[in-house]
């Protein structure tokens, strides 16, 4: 039988835990009242017309050359945000990763498995539709409501083209979901680009270190692994105007 104490842990757990999230929430700067919709057309928009010029049909160079600087957890799957159809995923599953992909495109998601002409597996959980194969498993919906309970244990993440996808309004939102899941001491690749943003209008949208420390400096280590300049691989952003581009890559560690 439980006893008067242990009928009351059970009762004010779940508040403890909302408390928790509102106090994260908060240190990060995001409002947990509203505000924090991922505005879905947009991104559905640009996969069903094919407006996808941040696609690369090749691995980032950033990723082949740095990911060995994470400490990947030896159990459990690395997370990668608004992934889309990106063959890093491909390159983190062949270097022996359990990878965790969440879009809300169906489009992308669709055309990941049917370009490596796989066939996976098809689940749900809660609103979030699952498509998975051995190594590669890919969560169909918003990464802002995403929970640990959505996914698998995770060994490490991986952002190339997620906070930078986002406008400086809805980044708060981003950094308070990915502070949400990733475990304590989990390390992550994070690549971001930085521009005068009065040339061109985002996507990208320029986000700098510093920028990044603000939204996840309570709850992450952020280190500068190298800022060079990536101008030369612009092209599509040259075309609409753009003169100069300078890329970091960041590894993270979860406080």
């Amino acid at each position: 039988l439980r006893t008067v104490s242990d009928r009351r842990r059970v009762f004010v757990a779940p508040f403890i835990a909302l408390r928790q999230r509102d106090r994260l929430c908060e240190s990060i700067g995001c409002n947990r009242n509203g505000g924090n919709e991922m505005r879905p057309s947009f991104w559905h928009d640009r996969w069903r017309d094919g407006r996808i010029g941040f696609h690369r049909a090749e691995p980032n160079p950033a990723l082949t050359e740095w990911w060995g600087h994470v400490a990947c957890k030896p159990e459990g799957a690395v997370l990668v945000p608004l992934c889309g159809k990106s063959v890093d995923m491909h390159w983190l599953a062949r270097a022996g990763n359990n990878v965790a992909g969440v879009d809300i495109s169906p489009v992308a998601i669709d055309a990941f498995w049917s370009e490596a002409q796989l066939a996976p597996t098809l689940s749900r959980i809660d609103e979030y539709s699952k498509t998975s194969t051995e190594r590669v498993s890919l969560l169909q919906g918003s990464f802002f409501n995403i929970e640990t309970t959505h996914l698998p244990a995770l060994s490490a993440f991986y952002d190339r083209a997620a906070i930078i996808a986002l406008p400086p309004e809805l980044q708060p939102h981003y950094a308070f979901a990915l502070s949400r899941v990733v475990p304590t001491g989990t390390q992550g690749l994070m690549i971001t680009v930085e521009y005068d943003q009065g040339e061109i209008d985002g996507p990208p949208f320029s986000t700098s270190p510093d920028r990044v420390r603000s939204l996840l400096g309570d709850t992450f280590e952020v280190e500068v692994l190298v800022s060079r300049d990536a101008y030369d691989r612009a092209s599509h952003l040259a075309e609409r105007g753009l003169t100069a581009l300078h890329e970091h890559v960041l590894l993270l560690t979860r406080k």
